[in-house]
């Protein structure tokens, strides 16, 4: 992923029962305004994802362990990592580790490269029917904190941002949209 001057690559990394290789997930931030440090953005992120509280909505048996923050430009910016941890809050069977819950990333652009994924795991085994879709109550409450996880972002300054492999700007994410049905990792999952 190209970093560019005044962005930054976040990656937050799991860790729990469910997840024996740990997981993690990767987004952009916008860091021009603020042109903070990497260890200053990591502290921004922890307190989005403490301020949203969307981890709550996850088992507890799984938590973010770390905030690794690298700041652009890839060849000579720095980095930092933050150790957290910041648990999940529901109680019950976490689903497989090959299970997470599918985040779109939405710009204003349109296809593939107006739009990123997240894939959150942790999802709660009885969230997920046998047909793989999630529980209505549950989506809605996923889909209300990864939304104000998004805002918590953009009001401390360091809002999400869609980054990519090549030299393209890196576009604003304007919502997260949680999919309906549980994604599957088989083939992405760590070894």
């Amino acid at each position: 992923m190209i970093i560019p001057t005044g962005t930054c690559q976040v990656n937050l990394q799991f860790v729990g029962d469910n997840l024996p290789t740990g997981a993690e997930i990767t987004f952009g931030v916008d860091n021009s305004t603020l042109d903070a440090s990497p260890a200053t953005v990591a502290g921004l992120i922890e307190d989005s994802i403490v301020g949203a509280g969307w981890m709550a909505a996850f088992v507890n048996d799984e938590s973010i362990a770390n905030i690794h923050v690298k700041n652009g430009p890839n060849e000579t910016g720095p980095f930092a990592d933050l150790g957290v941890t910041i648990g999940g809050e529901k109680t019950g069977e976490g689903s497989s580790s090959a299970v997470a819950l599918l985040v779109k990333k939405n710009t204003g652009l349109g296809g593939k490269k107006g739009s990123g994924r997240l894939y959150i795991p942790g999802i709660a085994e009885s969230d997920i029917g046998s047909d793989g879709t999630i529980d209505s109550t549950a989506l809605g409450v996923y889909q209300a904190s990864l939304s104000d996880w998004l805002s918590e972002m953009t009001s401390l300054d360091v809002p999400m941002l869609l980054l990519h492999n090549d030299a393209t700007t890196p576009n604003l994410v304007l919502s997260l949209a949680v999919d309906p049905v549980a994604a599957t990792q088989r083939r992405r999952q760590r070894r």
